[in-house]
């Protein structure tokens, strides 16, 4: 009987947390969704950068030791 009752009260808190997520406008999640895809498409494009900032200084000590070395 009391598995009986934990079940009943199991299934009315999930059809309740349900009804009450799906009151929530959609578009709240859309935006969130939308925020954080703008978010790691940044992220992203800023290491692409700082990567090819690194490489590029890379470059120039290489460009500046070849030089010492041929003095």
């Amino acid at each position: 009987m009391l598995r009986f009752m934990g079940l009943l009260v199991l299934l009315a808190l999930s059809l309740g947390l349900g009804y009450l997520w799906e009151k929530q406008p959609t578009n709240n999640l859309e935006q969130t969704v939308l925020d954080f895809s703008r978010s790691v498409v940044d992220t992203t494009l800023g290491l692409e950068r700082d990567l090819h900032r690194r490489q590029s200084l890379v470059d120039a000590k290489s460009s500046v030791v070849q030089a010492k070395a041929e003095l």
